[in-house]
């Protein structure tokens, strides 16, 4: 994609969002809102009523948006930080995440694919990540041959953000990106975009791999060691973070944290098709195994619609 159509994907017109103003963003974005409405057959013109992750991953380490939701309720494929939400008194219910009411289409046909969709890690506004490019390019050019061709994928913050997609341009690699995570067509384009490759990679643990993993393709961590992040204090000043020096605290619990290191080491090898493992390890952090049932969670939706009900003309008038 050229420097144009990069900018043009990383923003999207107020349509695409949705028709509804947001109540809470976590329950909204990358198509959440979308995932949700189907799941409960409501209506596209009406807010939800609901703080939920806005990720997925194994962490355990709660923050003020789940410890303190905008709403009543909060919904969580996360089955552990469920109970530890529910000890701190928040309304926690362990849900499917939404993307599985939304029928993605995960087929392909073989002959079309090529090489390797390499995910950039992402920044956000408290978030910057410090990849080193060269170190990093290095360790890419390291793996088996039949890795190639690479193609980066920009998220839409680094591109619209901070120009990382020009920084980017010299090491010669196609550049793309799935868009704007605000949109609701992201988990479509998502999977879409995944047809094109046979696998994924990248430098940093995240949601993405878990997606990967979903769409049948093998996800491959190449230069962990290239990749750190600048996180901002309150002071308004940054300090960097690296992933493996936090494990004890995102991961307090020993038999989770060898669970996470057992599916981390496997993202090390070499292989065609996701492990059986790394599918059920996947399957487990999206929530598949939970025991609310898509009619349980359509109560759960309008129930919040009903108590609120007050509020949505106000939610109009800021929009």
């Amino acid at each position: 994609m050229t420097d144009t159509e990069l900018e043009s994907m990383a923003i999207s017109p107020r349509r695409a969002l949705g028709y509804s103003p947001w109540a809470a963003w976590e329950s909204e974005r990358t198509g959440f809102g979308l995932g949700f409405r189907r799941a409960a057959h409501y209506p596209s013109g009406l807010p939800l009523f609901f703080t939920s992750d806005h990720y997925v991953s194994p962490l355990i380490e709660l923050r003020e948006n789940e410890t303190k939701p905008k709403y009543g309720v909060y919904l969580s494929w996360n089955a552990q930080k469920v109970d530890i939400l529910r000890e701190a008194g928040v309304d926690a219910i362990h849900c499917k995440h939404p993307w599985n009411y939304l029928n993605l289409d995960t087929t392909y046909e073989g002959e079309s694919r090529n090489g390797t969709l390499v995910f950039w890690p992402h920044s956000h506004e408290a978030i910057h990540e410090d990849t080193n490019p060269e170190h990093f390019v290095s360790a890419l050019m390291d793996l088996p041959e039949y890795y190639r061709p690479f193609t980066l994928c920009l998220m839409s913050y680094d591109i619209s953000k901070l120009g990382l997609h020009k920084k980017l341009r010299k090491y010669g690699f196609p550049l793309t990106t799935v868009g704007d995570v605000n949109s609701q067509k992201y988990p479509y384009r998502f999977f879409r975009l995944m047809k094109n490759f046979w696998f994924a990679a990248g430098p940093s643990v995240g949601t993405q791999i878990y997606y990967t993993i979903l769409s049948g393709r093998p996800y491959r961590m190449v230069g962990r060691e290239t990749h750190k992040e600048k996180v901002m204090t309150g002071s308004n000043s940054w300090y960097y973070k690296l992933y493996e020096d936090q494990k004890d605290v995102l991961y307090p619990d020993v038999e989770l944290r060898k669970k996470v290191s057992d599916f981390e080491a496997s993202l090390e090898l070499n292989i065609e098709q996701p492990l059986e493992m790394q599918i059920k390890f996947t399957r487990e952090n999206m929530g598949m195994n939970s025991a609310v049932t898509r009619k349980d969670l359509r109560k759960i939706i309008w129930e919040q619609l009903l108590v609120n009900t007050k509020t949505i003309p106000s939610l109009y008038l800021r929009r």
